[in-house]
């Protein structure tokens, strides 16, 4: 139900430009024109500014101008960036590698010292000569003139002892192969000096193609000049102790060998066993002697665990029940290969 005051230009709903029209009001003799009728009628084009049109304007042409300054900012970039590969390819061709910053100064010789070099002008101060090279070099070259040597004749003169090796010799070269020896290589063990600190006595390692892993050889310096010890070369460079352990020659022999106290060696009853090598791999065998006896506690006295001793012994060869020789020690000839003055 329409209240009877109500009024379409009071309604909330109603507009200026559009007034309802009511049965009961009058016409008036003049239209009225509204406030936005008479504004749109009367304000210039150019006054009316639309503020939300004028910030899109303003951003469009902000945006433009950073575009544009962007822009050149990248193609500067990108060309300042391709001319430098071209700048290094002029400095620095890839075929050659860049040169160092810093090259090494080279180290310049000291100046020579005046005294130095005036001393060989002086006849009262001979120049240094350096080490004495031949006392090093006689004792090999003797070596190697023995083994060279074309047969025993011809080696009699570089062997200790020759008046007492001649006879030696000469029997042991109408059984055995005579002729010269080539050795593949020679390095001093060891060497010795005598009361005056001057080396007498040298060891040699000889490898030959029969014994490739070497033997020793004793040369020392006797009247005449440096001699080598014929009789532990032979027995070495033939092999002597396998060759009587394994049952040749006759049942006695004198030997160099290493003797080590042992637990390994097979039990003998009333003996004591000691492992005996020579000076050559793989040629181990154990010699045995009475327990308790003087011989016994002889070789105790030079061997200890772990530290064989360098003895040469007199052996006797038995035949064994089952087949197999066994070795007696029967005398300690020296508790040292070669004495300090052979």
């Amino acid at each position: 139900m329409i209240p009877s005051d109500y009024s379409p230009e009071a309604s909330p709903f109603a507009t200026r430009t559009a007034p309802l029209p009511h049965a009961d009001a009058a016409t008036p003799a003049a239209p009225l024109p509204t406030a936005p009728r008479a504004s749109k009628a009367t304000s210039p084009p150019a006054k009316r500014t639309n503020p939300a049109a004028t910030v899109l304007i303003l951003s469009i042409a902000l945006a433009a101008t950073t575009g544009l300054i962007i822009g050149y900012l990248i193609g500067c970039t990108k060309a300042q960036t391709a001319k430098e590969p071209i700048a290094k390819a002029k400095t620095h061709p890839p075929s050659q590698p860049a040169p160092k910053l810093v090259e090494p100064v080279p180290e310049l010789p000291a100046p020579p010292d005046p005294e130095l070099a005036a001393a060989p002008d002086k006849p009262d101060e001979p120049a240094d000569e350096g080490p004495p090279l031949k006392i090093l070099a006689a004792p090999e070259a003797a070596l190697k003139a023995f083994l060279l040597a074309p047969d025993w004749h011809a080696r009699l003169k570089h062997v200790a002892n020759p008046e007492e090796m001649a006879e030696v010799m000469k029997g042991y070269y109408a059984e055995e192969h005579d002729g010269p020896i080539n050795p593949l290589s020679v390095a001093v063990q060891e060497s010795r000096d005598d009361s005056a600190g001057v080396p007498d006595f040298y060891i040699y390692l000889v490898t030959t193609g029969q014994a490739p892993e070497g033997f020793p050889v004793a040369v020392m310096n006797r009247e005449g000049g440096w001699k080598v010890d014929w009789g532990s070369f032979v027995e070495f460079h033939d092999d002597h102790f396998s060759r009587f352990a394994g049952g040749q020659a006759g049942d006695k022999g004198a030997f160099h060998l290493l003797v080590r106290i042992t637990n390994f060696a097979p039990k003998r009853e009333g003996f004591t066993a000691f492992r005996l090598d020579p000076p050559l791999p793989d040629r181990d065998r154990y010699g045995f002697v009475p327990t308790g006896s003087e011989l016994h506690e002889m070789l105790k006295k030079s061997t200890d665990w772990g530290k064989p001793g360098h003895a040469v012994l007199r052996l006797m060869r038995h035949p064994g029940e089952d087949g197999k020789n066994w070795l007696e020690i029967t005398e300690l000839l020296a508790t040292e290969w070669w004495p300090e003055n052979p």
